[in-house]
């Protein structure tokens, strides 16, 4: 597969939390990176998505993926990160684009996808099975997030039960988005360029009760241990949503 790899749809949904930074720098222990500290708290983003992408040669490529990532920056360019509060990051305010994803943990169920992004990116991928029910242009009735995602021995790993449909979001722009890597023992990154408005949601204390998140029995690559020891002292504080629109619509047929 070349690059870049172009998307020809996606609907992902983030769910960013501040975390306790001694958790967030032990699953990053000789990488290269430091997690991004703001007010003595680090920054997670869970990523769950929905993307095709249309290869030129037939089937047309349709993928459930889930990305576990800690915001972070390269130690070596310490003095260089800009000083800015987690939600303008989130909003996309570091023009030095230094601050970016460190992919923790990453199920697929694409095993072409899984095995490009280990050997493009470096990513930690793993075959995971995914059940959702989102909101969507064919499913308006559907207002919640939720979705779960188990190991191949059937065991759970994540649950998320997302309520947040009646809050008024902003519009953002954190494109290009980083991420970074370990690929043959050294880091790397890459950027995500997104054609598309991001809908930020910054929530409140009880708007963020709405959002469940649970994790299971899986042991698979410790990812739902790596959860839950983040999540333990954790604080959601928004939710961004990207849905690339509809490019064709076909209506009921009628008698002429």
């Amino acid at each position: 597969i070349g690059v870049p790899f172009y998307y020809a749809s996606i609907s992902s949904f983030w769910i960013y939390m501040e975390a306790d930074p001694k958790v967030l720098r032990k699953l990053m222990k000789g990488t290269g990176l430091q997690p991004f500290i703001s007010d003595k708290k680090g920054l997670v983003n869970l990523n769950f998505q929905s993307y095709s992408a249309h290869n030129g040669v037939p089937p047309v490529a349709a993928t459930d993926e889930f990305e576990f990532n800690i915001i972070a920056y390269p130690e070596s360019r310490k003095s260089d990160v800009p000083k800015m509060t987690h939600h303008c990051f989130m909003k996309g305010e570091d023009q030095t684009k230094l601050l970016g994803n460190y992919r923790v943990h990453v199920p697929c169920n694409n095993r072409f996808a899984i095995a490009a992004g280990k050997a493009l990116f470096g990513e930690n991928k793993f075959y995971g099975d995914f059940s959702y029910k989102v909101p969507s242009p064919n499913l308006p009735s559907q207002k919640k997030w939720t979705y779960t995602i188990k190991d191949e021995s059937g065991k759970m790993i994540i649950n998320v039960d997302a309520n947040f449909h009646h809050v008024v979001p902003e519009i953002a722009n954190p494109a290009a988005i980083i991420d970074y890597s370990t690929l043959n023992g050294k880091l790397i990154g890459s950027r995500r360029n997104i054609f598309s408005i991001i809908n930020h949601y910054p929530l409140k204390r009880a708007d963020a009760k709405n959002i469940k998140i649970k994790t299971g029995a899986s042991t698979q690559a410790n990812m739902a241990k790596d959860l839950a020891a983040v999540l333990k002292n954790s604080k959601i504080i928004a939710t961004q949503v990207i849905q690339t629109p509809p490019v064709i619509a076909e209506s009921r047929a009628y008698y002429p």
